[in-house]
């Protein structure tokens, strides 16, 4: 991976792909919906929830066309996505990639926000959201977040239709010329690329604010409770959610280990898992995650089943053994999946804004992972303090 920086302050990651067909490149920037508001000199303002994810969609909007459009029509696949930590635009092509970045570039370079075209994105944006309600893995999801961390971020990314209706040009003017700066911001490009055409390409499109100092207000991390939540839809099987805090995390070995040990304790090869399905209990694999940002650290499996109840008190009986017997294994296991993700550029570069939003590299993530299977004989991680465990459930209406 090659790293740069060009003169406006934007850090560039270059990740050369000899002989690679396809080529992609993102633009990552740290504004994502776990920012609430922000003080800026001495006034300060408050978000609306969803706000960082209705700038993704205006952003495409330019004064001659949308740049979704002219980028298509040059063969490119183009996308955004807004989550917790961050906001980003990437395209894939074959060809024309150079041309492409110069626009995906300039496009973020130059918002164009006005209030007719912000009225009629609002509806679009509606429609979104209730097609986002009507989903229960979205809701169980959510609902379990909202218990753990408290209203804001238990509210989904894009918000909800109340708050979408504060959102006007003037808000997202302010949100771009606060967050959309050159220390917020990396440039990743992957592929069978020229290192110095791609930042020949990104110092002449840049033209980004100033860096301001901004404080951001980060949801707090223990707005919530523990306990139980319940929703009801229109399932068969309900679906539940367990959560529990982790003690804040922010260095990049610590996220390493606990990725390792969510894995080990309710991954494939658990002992939870196995009592899972001897007991049929569950008859796919949970979901494990271990999440993490700059507000949140928390541990969550999430599936289905018709005993929640019974999955909960595993998952409880699982946290406080906490045998991590098939350590080296997934240690092995996750390192392989890490190093063949060098193969695929897309995952590659997801991964990498992914860090960066996290304030961590992805190279030192594949150091720390190296150094754990060199002394695997020695590792003996320690599960941190966890609090608010909780449990959602998503069942049947009656």
């Amino acid at each position: 991976m090659i790293k740069k920086t060009v003169s406006s302050g934007v850090s560039c990651r270059i990740i050369p792909k000899k002989d690679f067909i396809g080529k992609e490149a993102m633009i990552a920037v740290k504004f994502g919906s776990d920012i609430s508001g922000f003080t800026l000199g001495d006034r300060h303002y408050t978000l609306p929830a969803g706000t960082a994810h209705f700038a993704e969609h205006k952003m495409f909007e330019c004064p001659d066309g949308n740049a979704m459009t002219k980028m298509s029509d040059m063969g490119a696949e183009v996308n955004a996505f807004t989550t917790f930590d961050m906001t980003a635009y990437y395209f894939t092509c074959t060809e024309n990639f150079y041309e492409n970045l110069a626009e995906l570039v300039k496009m973020v370079s130059k918002p164009y926000f006005i209030p007719e075209s912000i009225d009629n994105e609002r509806k679009i944006i509606a429609s979104e959201i209730k097609m986002y309600e009507d989903d229960p893995w979205q809701t169980n999801y959510f609902a379990l977040l909202k218990k753990l961390y408290g209203g804001y971020m238990g509210c989904p990314i894009a918000g909800t239709e109340r708050d979408i209706a504060k959102i006007d040009a003037n808000l997202l003017e302010l949100c771009y010329d606060t967050f959309y700066t050159p220390k917020n911001i990396m440039l990743i490009a992957a592929g069978d690329l020229d290192e110095d055409r791609v930042t020949e390409t990104a110092e002449e499109n840049f033209n980004l604010p100033d860096d301001k100092a901004a404080e951001a207000d980060i949801i707090p991390p223990n707005d919530g409770k523990s306990g139980r939540t319940e929703v009801e839809a229109d399932i068969k099987m309900p679906l539940f959610g367990i959560g529990a805090r982790c003690t804040e995390k922010t260095d990049a070995e610590d996220i390493v280990k606990m990725r390792i040990i969510s894995d080990c304790l309710f991954g494939a090869r658990s002992e939870f898992y196995q009592k899972l399905l001897d007991e049929r209990l569950a008859d796919c694999l949970p979901n494990t995650e271990y999440m993490n940002g700059r507000c949140y650290n928390a541990l969550l499996v999430t599936g289905s089943s018709y005993s929640p109840e019974k999955v909960f008190e595993y998952a409880k009986q699982t946290l406080q053994k906490c045998d991590l017997n098939n350590i080296k294994r997934t240690v092995t296991q996750q390192y392989a999946a890490l190093c063949m993700r060098q193969d695929n550029i897309d995952g590659t570069v997801n991964a990498v804004a992914s860090c960066f939003a996290k304030n961590t590299d992805l190279l030192d993530i594949y150091g720390i992972y190296g150094k754990i299977v060199d002394n695997i004989e020695n590792f003996a991680p320690i599960l941190p303090e966890m609090s608010g465990l909780t449990l959602s459930v998503v069942c049947k209406k009656r």
